[in-house]
């Protein structure tokens, strides 16, 4: 269950690609429950928001140990990007570690603190 806010171009696309129904009864039924109750979607989003700041910090802590990995963007959603000097190489060998990214490039979209390790084997 969710939403995308986007350019107006962007949206079109967008909906032209989805499925013809976006959200099943089962999602509509759990939304309704979580929309309810407004105190745990907070604790949700500030456990999502601490996940993603100690993600940010540590790959910036692990760019200064490793020269594979050129930067790291701060980010306001749930997920960082980072640029490394072989992003192909590293997004293969996070998926044969079964950690799922998605490679935009120059760039790959990091939102899982278990990559961190995996990074620190992956690097040089």
């Amino acid at each position: 269950l969710g939403f995308a806010v986007s350019h107006p171009t962007l949206a079109i696309a967008l909906k032209a690609a989805k499925p013809p129904y976006n959200v099943n009864s089962m999602a509509q039924a759990i939304g309704c429950l979580l929309f309810d109750n407004p105190d745990y979607l907070r604790a949700c989003t500030r456990q999502i928001v601490e996940s993603r700041d100690r993600l940010y910090r540590e790959m910036k802590r692990l760019a200064e140990e490793k020269s594979g990995l050129l930067e790291v963007v701060e980010s306001c959603a749930n997920f960082v990007f980072a640029r490394f000097a072989d992003p192909r190489r590293v997004f293969e060998q996070a998926g044969k570690r079964g950690i799922a990214l998605r490679h935009m490039p120059p760039y790959l979209r990091i939102s899982a603190d278990t990559l961190l390790e995996a990074l620190r084997q992956i690097l040089t």
